[in-house]
């Protein structure tokens, strides 16, 4: 996908908000395009036929052209979670204090 980017003229890239569109946004800036994220609850609304490809890309391009749609900015490096997953902090902010569901996971999954 980078090779077809790095030929075209500097624009604008929509993208619905996903997992992999983070890192495909990061990519796609670095080669110095402007990259728009919008999530999917309002992409939805310009869907105007049945759900393929073609209507996603034209829904994707009506929802990030909009003034007032919201957006969201490319997650750094730095701000993805690591590998033990998100944490919450107690007052603090000296040791991590996991939840409920973490703790139970982590000591079922535990070697010993």
């Amino acid at each position: 996908m980078l090779p077809f980017f790095k030929k075209q003229p500097l624009c604008l890239v929509g993208m619905e908000a996903c997992a992999n569109s983070h890192h495909w946004a990061r990519e796609i800036e670095a080669l110095g395009h402007q990259v728009r994220l919008t999530p999917p609850p309002y992409v939805k609304p310009y869907v105007k036929r049945n759900k393929n490809d073609m209507a996603d890309a034209e829904a994707i391009c009506e929802a990030v052209t909009r003034p007032r749609s919201p957006l969201q900015q490319p997650d750094g490096r730095g701000r993805r979670f690591s590998a033990d997953g998100p944490r919450r902090y107690d007052v603090g902010g000296v040791r991590p204090v996991y939840s409920d569901a973490q703790a139970g996971y982590r000591g079922s999954h535990a070697r010993g």
